[in-house]
């Protein structure tokens, strides 16, 4: 929904979450009992539970990559920063995050790409810090909370806030007279993420002390898939955006799992979205599949192809055929670039 955004301001959670200082130590030590109990493996995640004292996790921003721009909601934070988390919330509208990673477990469906993006379970936390709102993303196995994982993680973000930004560019150039104020229209923006390492941690199921993990600015209280499997509500927008990557890249890029919240002001904030490449050629894949036991980063057999292309994206608005001069006759359907 629009409003979601908006939904649930700082001020109001985390003074809420202030009142809860006068606790006996009883009840802290229970609410502690309960924190740790939910995050073992077996147990399933509490919900609508926030958390204000004795977090003491500390992270230390190590990896920044992505530049702003009209494609990058950005983050406020720089390289080096440490700073606290200072609530947590386990919310189960951020549970379609985790859905990616539960089907591609159990599907062999030819539009689902493989690789550690997709097979890798995540943790999808809501956490408070520095006066704003962000996304806790970390393996949920530990082997997995590394370095190397989470750079390519951010890698995808970072390419789809360049593609955002190259699509809003374009529509303001044809949806926008010139008079008007750059800022005006609806926009895709891909929320940009951090690397972040744990410097401390009181709740090491979580993250532990030299865990990375990515932390993603993002206010909004509930995610929304605009492109996941071809069963989702056509929004024109987003579903543009996913037509505008394959074309510009030629076809050998594709977005996958766009998910996130429209805004009241009718943009679209985009999170942790995929990005399905065609495979690499030469040396460089050579010594990439070496370092990946064989399997590329998008799978065994990824690379955008014309039936994932006509599953995730069943129609064409207005929006697609001002810049796919393949889709301006009425019954074409064949993408440039794609096989």
């Amino acid at each position: 929904s629009r409003g979601g955004a908006r939904a649930g301001t700082p001020a109001a959670r985390v003074g809420a979450w202030r009142q809860g200082r006068a606790m006996g130590n009883a009840t802290l030590n229970s609410c502690q009992h309960f924190l740790d109990g939910a995050l073992d493996e077996e147990q399933a995640l509490p919900f609508n539970y926030g958390y204000r004292q004795n977090l003491h996790l500390k992270l230390r921003v190590d990896v920044s990559p992505t530049r702003p721009s009209m494609g990058a909601f950005m983050h406020g934070l720089r390289l080096t920063d440490e700073f606290e988390i200072e609530a947590l919330e386990m919310l189960p509208a951020l549970g379609p995050l985790s859905w990616r990673h539960e089907q591609s477990a159990r599907s062999s469906h030819s539009s689902w790409p493989g690789g550690p993006r997709t097979r890798v379970p995540m943790r999808f936390v809501r956490v408070y810090a520095l006066g704003r709102w962000f996304v806790m993303a970390v393996a949920t196995e530990a082997e997995y909370r590394t370095m190397e994982k989470v750079c390519h993680d951010i890698e995808d973000s970072k390419d789809a806030a360049t593609y955002a930004h190259s699509f809003n560019a374009h529509l303001l150039k044809t949806s926008i007279p010139e008079s008007q104020d750059d800022e005006e229209g609806p926009k895709v923006r891909v929320c940009a993420p951090v690397g972040c390492r744990v410097l401390a941690s009181a709740v090491p199921q979580l993250a532990h002390p030299g865990a990375v993990v990515m932390l993603v600015p993002y206010p909004a209280t509930e995610v929304r898939k605009f492109v996941f499997n071809g069963s989702e509500d056509f929004d024109e927008l987003p579903q543009a955006f996913f037509h505008h990557v394959v074309c510009m890249s030629g076809g050998r890029e594709s977005l996958y799992d766009v998910q996130g919240i429209e805004t009241e002001d009718g943009d679209f904030w985009l999170i942790d979205p995929c990005i399905v490449r065609t495979p690499k050629s030469g040396l460089t894949a050579v010594m990439t599949n070496a370092l990946t036991d064989g399997e590329s980063r998008s799978g065994p057999d990824s690379g955008p192809t014309q039936q994932s292309f006509d599953t995730l994206h069943p129609k064409c608005g207005q929006l697609c055929r001002s810049f796919d001069a393949h889709r301006r006759g009425a019954k074409v359907r064949k993408i440039c670039g794609v096989d």
